[in-house]
């Protein structure tokens, strides 16, 4: 890579890395999956997991070659280290991330209802921040709590949906993905959180649920709604960071 032009060329080596992996390169950042989800049945799942070691090892000899990859990152909202995570919480439980999807195809009011004021905090946040000249220090302590308030919000709403997909498990298994895409500004690490309060806190993941899970029904269909529906990012209408610091801050380099 000719580091010169590494930023125009970094996202589409990035999704070359799918590409050279043997997997499909239309899921990279894509709407239905944005990096996170691994497939819609057991073969796609197989496959995706199976790649995801020599797919993570691309893309990171990829940036580590682009001087100007941080900034390439933060536009194209991505964080591998959390990709990297996220995938493989779905990876190590792959017939509860399939029982999920059912669970998760079709929102609720309630759900609906935590992204809207999970939307409004942001712009809010990004009004106060430009008008009161706030640090960077001051800024990411009042967006990370927005992003841990709407965790506990997203995680209560759909555990209040009354539908069979919706079992503690696979609640228990969305809490631990989504506290760890949580933006690593916030420092979110899930195996040092000893508060048994805390939105992420490991006794809420219900891993002992996941233990000999039985998904009898057979819930994982291959629409694009089913590929959408594990991935807390695609159903958000939530902000980007990239976006917001853009606003928020018109140096180049954060």
């Amino acid at each position: 890579m000719h580091n010169a032009a590494c930023r125009n060329t970094l996202a589409t080596e990035l999704r070359d890395c799918y590409t050279e992996s043997g997997l499909d390169p239309k899921l990279f950042l894509s709407n239905s999956s944005n990096g996170a989800v691994v497939g819609s049945n057991d073969e796609q799942i197989s496959m995706f997991c199976g790649a995801k070691g020599a797919l993570v090892s691309c893309m990171q000899r990829r940036v580590d070659a682009c001087p100007e990859a941080p900034q390439i990152l933060r536009a194209i909202d991505l964080d591998i280290p959390s990709f990297e995570k996220g995938v493989s919480v779905l990876c190590e439980h792959p017939k509860v991330y399939l029982h999920g999807l059912a669970c998760f195809a079709d929102s609720t009011n309630e759900v609906d209802r935590c992204q809207q004021k999970e939307a409004q905090s942001l712009v809010q946040l990004d009004l106060q921040a430009r008008e009161g000249n706030w640090s960077e220090e001051r800024f990411y302590e009042a967006f990370c709590q927005i992003a841990i308030d709407q965790v506990e919000c997203d995680l209560k709403a759909w555990g209040s949906k009354n539908h069979e997909a919706c079992v503690e498990a696979v609640i228990g298994l969305r809490r631990e993905l989504e506290c760890e895409l949580v933006a690593p500004q916030c420092n979110v690490n899930t195996k040092q959180i000893s508060e048994l309060d805390h939105t992420c806190h490991p006794e809420k993941f219900m891993k002992t649920k996941r233990e000999n899970f039985s998904n009898a029904k057979g819930s994982a269909t291959g629409s694009a709604r089913a590929r959408a529906a594990m991935n807390p990012r695609a159903r958000a209408a939530m902000i980007p960071l990239a976006a917001l610091l853009a606003a928020v801050y018109s140096r180049s380099a954060l």
